[in-house]
């Protein structure tokens, strides 16, 4: 079994939060509308994100990223320590405010 999409557990939770049929129950007619609602809580956050300054990346850099962050720098020092120095980075980012 693999794991639920994005949109999947936003919908899941939206859901959760009608309180009314639980999704495992729900008819494929109604997930659909809840992935409909998914997908625009989704978009609304992730542009209030970026609009605050906060971008979505992934935890683990890519071989692309390091190599990008290695080209920056220009320090062959740097190069095998870019994927560490980004997790530091990640770790050390401000967290946006949840309300």
């Amino acid at each position: 079994m693999t794991a639920p999409s994005r949109v999947e557990r936003v919908a899941r939770a939206i859901c959760e939060a009608d309180g009314g049929t639980p999704w495992k129950e729900l008819p494929t007619r109604y997930k659909l509308w809840y992935a409909v609602q998914s997908r625009a809580a989704i978009a609304a956050s992730d542009a209030a994100l970026a609009e605050a300054g906060y971008a979505i990346c992934p935890r683990e850099p890519t071989d692309k990223m390091a190599e990008a962050g290695f080209e920056h720098t220009g320090d062959p020092c740097w190069q095998d320590n870019v994927k560490e120095a980004w997790r530091a980075m990640c770790d050390a980012a401000p967290k946006p405010e949840i309300i």
